[in-house]
């Protein structure tokens, strides 16, 4: 996958609607490494953490869940205008 906007909007949303980076990389089809630089370069290009990580898992900054919502919103707009 092409690292772009808008596969990191859609990594990231895979990997909290699977509850994970392993899961997410499973749905994806791809490598959990490929999933956690992803999230880790949107994050950077954000300038904010999205996920506050711990050994146990992870849970959504409060701007994780504001970018969540608007994330979901746009691919979805992509995916009706395809």
């Amino acid at each position: 996958m092409k690292d772009d906007r808008l596969v990191q909007m859609r990594v990231f949303r895979a990997v909290v609607e699977t509850g994970g980076f392993t899961a997410a990389a499973h749905a994806l089809a791809a490598s959990q490494s490929f999933v956690s630089q992803t999230v880790q370069r949107l994050e950077a290009r954000l300038g904010t953490k999205l996920l506050h990580r711990t050994t146990r898992g992870q849970r959504m900054t409060p701007e994780g869940e504001r970018f969540l919502d608007a994330a979901r919103q746009v691919i979805a707009a992509v995916e009706r205008a395809e």
